[in-house]
């Protein structure tokens, strides 16, 4: 399928970031919904109370970032900033205000590396924020379009001369449930480009692309509309992307897009490494059995200790009713199928270039069942990277142990 034309088209920063969160909502609904049973049922004033509290802590662990970047910079040179942080970058900061706060006031170079991580933290959250739109429009489908943000990784890591990274969400998400994963390897020395799904809340879907998804059942058509993206955006002067080759990295959903993407010996000629995160399709697998693994993810990360980490996935929910939503939910329909059939060629999936395949597998996963699947890692140049404590969830909540793992299996 030729792709036809393709462009980019910024967007200004007050429409960078949705201001919903499918968490804090849910939460919402729980709430009214507990207030009025006691109102109507319990009614004593300490049990009221016990509920309130409750729910106000989940409203602050789910708040969204309404982090936003005014247009002039700072005497200091650097763009200036209003609102909150989200709460990756939130919790990051209290580490380091503790690290700062028990570091002798003496030890000023370690006070002022401190310092310097937090700014360069922050300024990674604020070009999180800055968003822009990829259009692609492909022969028969007609033109989709999605956001992309790009990520620069800090100058004093500059040195390490680690690849550019591209990032391919899970099913039908926007850019941000990605977040904290994409964030954490631009601070680990990375530039990466996150594009989100057409069909996500924030892009643009034709009917043609939907049907087209339904008809063939598989991650074709993605596969194609993400070629066309990648392509234009690495091709684009005006974004200043250095690169001689990139790797591909993928979550869930995103994996056996991925793994199509790869079947075209020519785009991969640019692909250094593909790295795979809890890949989907990899088991044959029933709907109910998808949304029961679903459940004990959910779970699963509610423990204590895991509870505060699951409030980073952001999942923003879907737009007003209308043709457009129409043709989102058919796409995510047919994609929510197609990821319960076992994709055939994971143990054939690997690139020419002599580059690594690396899958990582949480063998808590039991949304995708990574750790049932046989054929991950068994091909030429594949590793496979398995966490035992590690569910669906973890490269995305809980990112620099993951990437640290993949890191290892890449050889750095």
């Amino acid at each position: 399928m030729p792709q036809k034309e393709s462009f980019i088209r910024p967007l200004p920063p007050e429409s960078s970031v949705p201001e919903h969160n499918l968490i804090e909502k849910t939460f919402q609904k729980a709430e009214s919904s507990v207030a009025n049973k006691l109102e109507n049922e319990v009614k004593p004033s300490k049990l009221k109370a016990l509920y309130q509290k409750l729910f106000d802590k989940v409203k602050i662990l789910t708040r969204p970032s309404t982090m936003k970047t005014k247009e002039g910079k700072s005497p200091e040179g650097t763009r200036q900033q209003t609102g909150e942080r989200s709460l990756a970058t939130r919790r990051i900061r209290k580490r380091l205000l503790d690290q700062f706060q028990a570091t002798p006031k003496e030890n000023t170079e370690d006070r002022r590396a401190i310092l310097d991580e937090a700014h360069e933290r922050d300024r990674i959250a604020t070009e999180y924020l800055h968003q822009q739109e990829v259009h692609v429009t492909l022969e028969k489908p007609g033109e989709q379009s999605s956001r992309f943000t790009i990520l620069r990784a800090p100058e004093s890591k500059r040195d390490l001369n680690l690849p550019l990274i591209v990032l391919i969400p899970g099913i039908s998400n926007d850019i941000d449930p990605v977040g904290t994963l994409a964030q954490s390897l631009a601070f680990s020395g990375r530039d990466v480009v996150v594009i989100g799904y057409p069909e996500s809340t924030l892009g643009t879907v034709s009917e043609q692309f939907a049907a087209a998804t339904k008809i063939t059942g598989t991650f074709w058509i993605h596969a194609e509309y993400y070629k066309g993206a990648i392509t234009e955006i690495l091709s684009n002067p005006d974004l200043n992307l250095n690169w001689d080759s990139y790797e591909l990295w993928s979550h869930s959903t995103g994996g056996p897009i991925g793994a199509t993407m790869l079947e075209d010996t020519e785009f991969q000629q640019s692909i250094s490494n593909a790295v795979f995160l809890s890949p989907g399709s990899v088991v044959d697998q029933s709907a109910v059995s998808l949304l029961t693994g679903l459940i004990k993810e959910i779970a699963y990360d509610l423990k204590k200790d895991t509870f505060a980490d699951l409030a980073r996935y952001s999942i923003v929910p879907p737009g007003p009713k209308g043709e457009m939503k129409d043709r989102k939910d058919l796409t995510f329909s047919s994609l929510l199928t197609a990821i319960r059939k076992k994709h055939q060629g994971w143990d054939t999936t690997k690139l020419s270039s002599g580059g690594k395949v690396v899958f990582w597998s949480g063998d808590r996963d039991t949304v995708t069942k990574t750790n049932d699947a046989t054929t991950l890692g068994s091909g030429d140049g594949q590793v496979l990277v398995r966490d035992e404590a590690g569910s669906h969830l973890t490269s995305l909540i809980q990112p620099e142990k993951v990437i640290e793992q993949v890191d290892a299996a890449l050889g750095r």
